[in-house]
């Protein structure tokens, strides 16, 4: 009997996955991610890649920017370009959420493989699809995929470039700190143990005629107060008891 090849498989679109059910037109608000992946001697066994993505919030302002190095068993540029969408993802994930999310890139095959319109050939790019839509169920965030020219691309391809230096930049809000600041205590004073006539102090009555003198000092005795303030023997002094010592107050007469 004549031999005929097996037929090509088909793939997978994996149609039933739970992600899909957020799939929708892009809206007013919806943050973009902007992603694009490279490979040098793609398809060799020294193939080396890299990845990268921009996020550009509802007003076309970019919060977030990041690449690194493609790590895969074999890197190829169709690996790069998923990897990218994955870490954008996970990214989102981790952060602010937006009302949306839409998803651009020069790559076909991923905008259509992503969205179930393409099926998906080959178990490693199978394997970081579901990865991504794995993501966005937990999300749960509407989501969108555009397919754009490579020229209105040119950013995400920057950053994918071999001799552009590794970049992981944000302008993500972050919480601000709250300090509460403890008032600094205010140092008792203890009296003096040794009472000086310095120490007296005169209060005036301001617009009394008479012009009371009031003097405050520490004394160990009511003798001692009359000595420090000069008070005669028809002031009157009154003794207020503190722990430490004694104050005693020497009420002058007329000024």
């Amino acid at each position: 009997m004549p031999r005929f090849p097996a037929p090509a498989a088909r793939g997978d679109k994996g149609l039933a996955h739970p992600a899909l059910r957020l799939f929708q037109r892009p809206r007013d608000g919806f943050w973009t991610i902007r992603f694009d992946g490279s490979c040098a001697d793609n398809g060799s066994a020294f193939a080396s890649g890299k990845w990268g993505f921009l996020i550009l919030d509802a007003a076309g302002r970019p919060v977030r920017r990041k690449s690194g190095d493609t790590v895969a068993a074999a890197v190829t540029n169709n690996v790069s370009e998923w990897r990218s969408v994955a870490e954008a993802v996970r990214e989102i994930e981790a952060g602010p959420r937006p009302t949306g999310l839409l998803f651009e890139g020069d790559s076909r095959l991923v905008v259509e493989q992503l969205t179930g319109a393409w099926a998906s050939k080959k178990a490693e790019l199978t394997a970081i699809r579901d990865e991504v839509r794995d993501a966005l169920a937990r999300v749960g965030l509407p989501w969108a995929a555009k397919w754009i020219p490579r020229e209105e691309n040119s950013e995400a391809d920057e950053l994918t470039r071999p001799e552009t230096p590794i970049e992981d930049w944000s302008a993500w809000p972050e919480a601000e700190e709250t300090v509460i600041e403890e008032p600094e205590p205010t140092p008792a004073t203890a009296p003096p143990t040794t009472p000086a006539k310095e120490q007296a102090s005169e209060l005036t009555t301001a617009g009394d005629p008479a012009r009371l003198r009031l003097f405050l000092v520490v004394a160990r005795s009511a003798a001692e107060a009359r000595a420090l303030t000069g008070a005669g023997d028809g002031d009157r002094v009154e003794e207020v008891t503190l722990t430490a010592a004694k104050v005693l107050l020497s009420v002058g007469g007329v000024g």
